[in-house]
């Protein structure tokens, strides 16, 4: 079974999925991108501009993506194997909603993980480091996940998720109710 996580940057779904992988044995689906790794990534595999121009041209990539300046590319065999009906296995990738369409073919679940508030998200992406993309994290909010958008989302089968920052188990128990 794949799920897939959408939400702003900063708001969590690093810190969810590197619980669903070490507390609950899900795989990650790896991303390749075009930028340095955080410290913060996981599955990620950062490949130079050349690199990624040429998995492109060989099909390698179901999609690409570029956002805040880094392109993004999630493998096309890791997406039809982990979406496999009948499966067992648990996976779970996070990606940009702005995107989603890109992956309506392969079933999977669909959360959308909401900070719990503009204030708490703000503190977040301080915290991470990243308050040079602050303008862009927050512009994204406010064209995507606006509440008439979040309404259509959900008309589309996406559940919301409210990420607690100070309580992560809650944020979790909360994410496998919904994948249950």
């Amino acid at each position: 079974m794949l799920t897939i996580l959408y939400g702003p940057s900063c708001v969590g779904k690093t810190t969810l999925i590197k619980h669903l992988i070490t507390d609950y044995g899900w795989q990650s689906i790896s991303c390749y991108l075009t930028r340095h790794l955080r410290t913060s990534d996981i599955h990620r595999v950062p490949v130079t501009k050349e690199e990624f121009k040429k998995l492109k041209e060989e099909n390698f990539f179901h999609c690409v993506n570029y956002h805040f300046e880094t392109l993004y590319g999630t493998p096309k065999i890791e997406l039809i194997n982990s979406s496999k009906s009948g499966s067992a296995d648990r996976f779970v990738l996070d990606f940009m909603l702005k995107n989603y369409l890109q992956l309506e073919p392969f079933e999977h679940k669909k959360i959308i993980i909401l900070p719990e508030s503009i204030e708490t998200l703000k503190l977040q992406i301080d915290r991470s480091g990243r308050s040079n993309r602050s303008d862009d994290i927050l512009k994204d909010i406010e064209e995507n996940y606006n509440e008439e958008k979040l309404m259509s989302y959900k008309d589309c089968g996406f559940k919301i998720l409210t990420s607690s920052f100070d309580d992560v188990s809650a944020t979790l128990q909360g994410l496998m109710e919904i994948c249950v």
